[in-house]
């Protein structure tokens, strides 16, 4: 009898590493005691660490070094429109595809817009916290009811 099963295809453009699981884990771990600090270590360049952790592609390239307080962070994101704007066309420019938050797996980022300012996060290993930089480390919350937006980082 011939099989039926169909091996998934990678995204064409940021194939997620064969070994990505363990890419996130180590990335997680790796930032769980690093304190917040804008331009090296919030939620936009925790998340686009994140996507280079697991796909190897940089998306904040253009964005690094450019900003290293809330004002100039603020400056970044409001001339796009805000963060999520922002983040949703850096996403849509590099292939990944805005989802429902229920449809948000392992991996994906979320946008917050309630943890007391707007922050990315990702969706942690369990399908229903998500991960996101706080001001001592990593701190995880129940991504829905919690995020409005997520995208899919295939």
């Amino acid at each position: 009898m011939k099989s039926t099963f169909v091996q998934p295809r990678p995204h064409p453009t940021h194939p997620r590493h064969y070994q990505w699981q363990e890419s996130m884990h180590k990335f997680v771990v790796s930032k769980a005691t690093v304190p917040f600090a804008f331009g090296t270590n919030d939620c936009a360049m925790f998340v686009s660490d994140h996507i280079k952790a697991i796909t190897g592609i940089d998306i904040a390239q253009g964005v690094r070094g450019t900003y290293s307080t809330e004002l100039g962070a603020a400056k970044q994101y409001a001339a796009a429109g805000g963060l999520d704007t922002h983040f949703a066309k850096i996403a849509a420019a590099n292939g990944f595809t805005e989802i429902p938050v229920v449809y948000a797996q392992r991996g994906d980022v979320l946008f917050n817009p309630q943890s007391g300012q707007p922050a990315l996060l990702v969706m942690d290993f369990d399908g229903i916290h998500a991960i996101g930089i706080h001001d001592t480390g990593t701190a995880r919350i129940k991504a829905r009811g919690n995020c409005t937006r997520a995208w899919r980082i295939a």
